[in-house]
């Protein structure tokens, strides 16, 4: 398929091959990304109160259940809100597309509040693939009901810009937020109470991504769009840079392998880096020991641009490396 939508991407974690990706349409791939389907187009919602206009530049967020990856969400918003930080963010009036065939098939979130909001992240409840977050511009809402319909979480959170959910993966009350020039927020409450946990990061930064250890989830990840990113070995107490060899510090989005020794930063300008945080890289596929083949599971990436640093530890300092191809 030519025009691959590329603004957001998602595997399936019951399988490796089944691969979604959306921009103005969602796709859907069965073989790895080798052929890929339309599952659902933007064009449905035309003719519906909704121009073309008003949806043509989405910038798409997908979600699996972890419990049950039949279901899946997809929150879209307005790309010059969600990727440029305009101050007055334009709205796609589209929302959240539910999916509860794995993708297959699609329907709108029938709340006409959510569906009027940008929607910057979306987190599901790791035990309850009903129970889901949606970080928009005007504060995190959840849903109890499949995302059918949506409640404001907390009144402290109200009118702020949130760019990032979070739940720790071994307690569903803890989340934590990004919020847009404001830092890092943590609830252990399932949002109903807020503690500004922002030591050591920059004022005034823009946290859009933020990840646990999978192996120990008081580790925990951020990246930052204006100053790289953090490390927090404390469930955010405090926080620590960890841009060494980062030549570009506008960090969006993370991932990090299941044994929580690599992770991956998507930047504006170098494309995806590794860091190893033992110096270890991962293991390869049908390689022998030091040989430089394609990583277990992975998939093919965007090179790195030119110029960036090589991996190495450096004292006690991490460094990042291009992602190997």
């Amino acid at each position: 398929m030519s025009n691959l939508p590329s603004q957001g991407i998602a595997v399936d974690p019951s399988d490796s091959d089944h691969v979604l990706a959306a921009k103005d349409m969602i796709v859907e791939s069965r073989d790895g990304g080798k052929t890929w389907e339309i599952s659902w187009e933007m064009q449905a919602v035309f003719g519906q109160g909704i121009s073309e206009e008003q949806v043509t530049a989405a910038a798409p967020v997908i979600a699996f259940a972890p419990s049950d990856p039949k279901n899946v969400y997809v929150g879209f918003g307005h790309e010059n809100c969600l990727l440029y930080h305009e101050g007055e963010c334009e709205t796609t009036p589209v929302g959240i597309a539910i999916s509860k065939d794995g993708g297959s098939s699609w329907q709108l979130s029938s709340d006409q509040q959510i569906s009027q909001l940008n929607i910057f992240d979306i987190a599901v409840d790791q035990v309850n693939a009903d129970h889901l977050y949606a970080a928009t511009e005007a504060g995190l809402f959840s849903s109890t009901d499949n995302g059918e319909s949506w409640q404001r979480v907390s009144d402290e959170l109200a009118g702020k810009e949130i760019h990032a959910i979070a739940i720790d993966p071994n307690a569903h009350d803890e989340l934590f937020v990004g919020v847009h020039r404001d830092g890092v927020y943590r609830s252990t409450d399932g949002g109903q109470s807020w503690q500004h946990m922002v030591a050591g990061l920059e004022p005034n930064g823009s946290v859009h991504d933020i990840l646990f250890d999978p192996t120990n989830p008081t580790v925990v990840y951020a990246s930052d769009i204006y100053s790289g990113v953090y490390r927090s070995t404390n469930s955010g107490g405090s926080w620590s840079r960890i841009n060494n060899g980062l030549q570009s510090r506008a960090a969006r989005s993370l991932a990090i392998s299941a044994d929580g020794q690599h992770i991956y930063v998507g930047t504006n300008e170098d494309g995806v880096l590794r860091l190893d945080l033992t110096g270890v890289p991962p293991e390869r596929a049908g390689k022998t020991p030091g040989d430089s083949g394609t990583p277990v599971g992975s998939r093919p990436v965007l090179p790195c641009m030119s110029g960036v640093v090589p991996l190495g530890i450096v004292g006690a300092f991490f460094m990042w490396k291009c992602k190997i191809k």
